[in-house]
């Protein structure tokens, strides 16, 4: 079987494609998505300006589900930051291994308590329960 070299249309690489794959362009599968989502990309942004505003609800609800940023910024930076030990037993049962954690205070991102499934979801109703705000 004949082997003709080939260069990606989107990388530039060279790779190696045999004789019946005649219409082969792309190295991977990659650089054949890379490549449709160039040619499609004005229909792909007119298919979401057109999603979001049938939708306008779902962003609220965002909004309204992540507190705002501060909420985000404090998780990103505590999972960033702040690496739970191995071996850490929750903080809340000190029973269970720690596999998540808990800011009280979004203002404070790297104040965290290390916690269980259990625990953590006590804690979160038990926030409810006091007319705190669900994480």
């Amino acid at each position: 079987m004949k082997m003709k070299d080939n260069h990606c249309l989107v990388c530039g690489k060279e790779f190696i494609r045999k004789k019946y794959a005649f219409n082969k362009k792309y190295c991977s599968s990659y650089c054949r998505w890379k490549a449709w989502k160039i040619k499609h990309l004005k229909k792909y942004q007119d298919y979401q300006k057109l999603w979001v505003s049938k939708n306008p609800k779902y962003k609220t609800d965002f909004n309204k589900k992540y507190n705002g940023s501060i909420q985000l910024k404090a998780r990103s930076k505590a999972n960033r930051l702040i690496k739970i030990p191995k071996g850490q037993l929750c903080q809340g049962c000190n029973r269970n291994l720690a596999i998540e954690r808990h800011h009280e205070d979004y203002n404070k991102p790297l104040k965290v308590e290390f916690l269980c499934k259990d625990c953590h979801i006590n804690k979160n109703n038990l926030l409810l329960v006091k007319g705190g705000v669900k994480i």
